[in-house]
């Protein structure tokens, strides 16, 4: 990223910045995280906000206007209830983590995420509640938004939304996995495996190669159409 050091100039807009400004400086945040990517953003714009939501983009751009940080927000359905207007980070739960977007530069980041969230303070008066959820606990911009916040007067309240928890299998087989598992689940696992067996002709295969997946993903539907989940509603 160049440019001044300090200064931001933040605009907002409710249309999704075009795809070759996006590719300057902000592009890499969605190499490493997909749900921070403008395809995302992109397909969560047409499929589930919908073109009459309120969706705004709060951008950052620098001295030779370069955008360097995109703050996506949005107004949910049901944001609204009386006086009390609710804005939210743009996902919902199919979103497994939200961040601002940010140029690879530290820097010049944090001084795109200061700007914005000052942006956004000082139009409080447009909503009642911004809710940022769910930001990684371990995100270096997570205590700048709470201080950028709190220098605005603003009072921050951090929450628990979720953990991802997963066991460290490096180095670990599946028969020394299951050896270690309890007794009561290894005995169950037998047992329907062994129902599962006697009721059909059955094959388990695990889908590895890019040739493989058309087949695989239409075997998965098969299953998830019959099932007693509700259609999906996007």
């Amino acid at each position: 990223c160049t440019g001044d050091q300090d200064h931001m100039d933040v605009t907002v807009s409710h249309a999704l910045p075009s795809a070759t400004e996006w590719a300057r400086h902000l592009a890499w945040a969605g190499e490493l995280d997909y749900f921070a990517s403008r395809d995302w953003f992109e397909n969560f714009v047409e499929t589930v906000a919908g073109s009459g939501s309120d969706v705004q983009f709060v951008i950052a751009r620098d001295d030779y206007d370069e955008i360097v940080g995109v703050l996506p927000l949005w107004c949910p359905p049901g944001g609204r209830a009386g006086l009390v207007r609710r804005i939210e980070g743009l996902g919902n739960y199919y979103t497994c983590l939200f961040e601002p977007i940010l140029c690879e530069d530290r820097v010049r980041a944090s001084a795109s995420l200061g700007a914005m969230i000052e942006h956004v303070a000082e139009t409080r008066a447009g909503w009642s509640c911004l809710d940022l959820h769910p930001l990684p606990a371990d995100g270096w911009y997570v205590p700048e938004i709470i201080d950028a916040f709190a220098r605005k007067g603003l009072d921050v309240r951090q929450f628990v939304a979720f953990g991802n928890w997963y066991l460290d299998s490096a180095g670990l087989d599946f028969a020394a996995y299951f050896a270690s598992r309890k007794k009561k689940l290894r005995s169950t696992i037998r047992s329907k495996t062994n129902q599962l067996a006697k009721s059909a002709q059955v094959e388990i295969r695990i889908v590895q190669h890019p040739e493989e997946v058309d087949e695989g993903h239409a075997a998965y539907l098969d299953v998830y159409n019959s099932s007693w989940k509700v259609p999906e509603p996007y």
